[in-house]
């Protein structure tokens, strides 16, 4: 897993500029809003099979549209 840290630091100063940000508050960076990733390339594809990978994808996908809920906090 990955977290896309580039992504918050960037969508934070740019609530700043925009007079949007309110300290205090928790933002949420999921897998919806490209917050964290995992990483399948070229380097680690010969490790997963690809059956493996397509499950991933799909599990991934219901996440994504909320079939499947994560719990967080």
């Amino acid at each position: 897993m990955t977290k896309i840290v580039d992504l918050s630091v960037y969508e934070t100063i740019k609530a700043v500029k925009e007079n949007r940000f309110q300290g205090g508050r928790s933002v949420l960076f999921d897998l919806k809003s490209k917050g964290i990733d995992y990483v399948y390339d070229q380097n680690n594809k010969n490790l997963i099979h690809e059956h493996i990978h397509n499950q991933v994808e799909q599990i991934r996908a219901k996440i994504i549209s909320g079939e499947i809920k994560v719990p967080y906090q």
